[in-house]
């Protein structure tokens, strides 16, 4: 991978760094059915960097009910990140009266 990353940024210049290409073979290993994170025949107008903060979840029901809040409630990457970054999932999914944690993640992202 180090030797493919050295020979794509002699090629193409940045952006195929060890880094970049680990993150673009984890994005087509946990979403394969997404060919252009922008395309709207993908069905998904999520960003790349909301991909790449998706990628952070570990837990593939996570994951995906991260990425279908935020495309049904439009959070921006901010909210997105902020929201994996305090396991809103996790305390959603724990609490028996969600509309508490809700409304204080509405009140701490309301900014972004």
């Amino acid at each position: 991978m180090k030797k493919l990353s050295a020979e794509l940024k002699e090629k193409y210049g940045k952006g195929f760094d060890f880094s970049s290409l680990y993150k673009y073979v984890k994005f087509h290993q946990e979403f394969p059915q997404i060919l252009d994170s922008l395309s709207p025949k993908s069905g998904r107008p999520l960003s790349w960097t909301h991909y790449r903060i998706l990628l952070q979840e570990t837990s593939p029901e996570a994951r995906a009910w991260y990425a279908k809040e935020a495309q049904e409630q439009a959070w921006s990457v901010r909210t997105l990140q902020w929201n994996v970054s305090s396991q809103y999932y996790y305390r959603m999914s724990m609490s028996q009266n969600t509309k508490p944690v809700e409304k204080e993640m509405k009140e701490l992202t309301a900014s972004y």
